[in-house]
């Protein structure tokens, strides 16, 4: 993990590699608290969500997280998502199961809700596993903790709701295109994927505030070895009536903006290979 300053400078490294019960071997999901205060990371190796304070981070690179919440059995819903966020009223993860695209559930992951209904089948000759396998993407939240949205990785999927103690109520989606050109393709012991070089990147990461939704928009196909960097973010107001396509000077393939829509911040590579952090003024764009 690194830290930046508003503009944009490498502040330190923290965090280790491994096993241990505060170590993290494959960041899933990073996400900031509600409070300002702190916030947390999902291991996507490890099924576990770890709680760091900003403010011991910004001061110590050997800070030391607290384990928030572990989602390995006996959890009962134990390897079905890639990523988990927080929610004032529990968790909210994408899903593995046919059930639906997203869940709900409190710590001890017991009665779980689902929602997000998958697509049809583009072709009818792929399992309900393939088929779901086609559909995984980004998670925003709103700061103030009212509004949900995901942005699809396969597809020209993008998907409001609205967040409440009671579940998510959809408010509005934009389908530009679901996914082609697939064909299975063996990639060793057993496995295969259903994707070829020609087939179309959507979403590639997705942020929020209380006003809008931003979301990196790829639109390139997988044979292209940029295919997961854009200059081009959507943007929409969370009932879907303002909506605007901003152009970068640069590619990025992430992205996070201010609470007050002033700036925009990215992750680009220079020519070394080495990522870089961009801050794009978008002060008095958004109407």
């Amino acid at each position: 993990m690194e830290a930046y300053d508003t503009t944009g400078h490498l502040l330190r490294q923290f965090q280790s590699r491994g096993f241990g019960p505060l170590e993290i071997r494959m960041v899933g999901s990073v996400q900031c608290a509600f409070n300002g205060k702190d916030f947390y990371i999902y291991d996507l190796f490890e099924s576990k969500t770890l709680q760091y304070s900003l403010a011991a981070v910004l001061k110590d690179t050997a800070c030391k997280p607290t384990l928030l919440a572990s989602y390995k059995d006996p959890h009962p819903l134990a390897g079905t998502f890639d990523k988990v966020y927080i929610t004032p009223y529990g968790f909210i993860a994408n899903s593995r199961k046919g059930k639906g695209r997203f869940v709900t559930f409190g710590n001890d992951g017991l009665n779980p809700v689902y929602y997000g209904q998958y697509p049809a089948k583009v072709d009818t000759s792929l399992t309900d596993d393939e088929n779901k396998k086609l559909y995984g993407g980004e998670i925003a939240i709103s700061p103030d903790s009212t509004h949900f949205a995901i942005a699809t990785y396969n597809a020209g999927i993008l998907g409001l709701y609205h967040l409440t103690d009671h579940g998510l109520d959809s408010i509005w989606s934009d389908n530009m295109f679901l996914p082609s050109h697939l064909e299975r393709v063996d990639v060793g012991n057993g496995a295969h994927v259903v994707f070829t070089s020609n087939s179309l990147v959507g979403y590639c990461d997705i942020a929020a505030t209380n006003n809008f939704v931003y979301a990196i928009y790829s639109g390139k196909k997988l044979r292209k070895s940029n295919y997961a960097y854009s200059n081009i973010v959507h943007i929409s107001s969370w009932d879907g009536q303002k909506r605007y396509k901003l152009l970068l000077d640069k590619e990025i393939d992430r992205l996070t903006v201010t609470p007050d829509n002033s700036a925009l911040y990215g992750i680009t590579k220079t020519v070394g290979g080495a990522p870089q952090v961009l801050v794009f003024n978008i002060k008095n764009l958004l109407k």
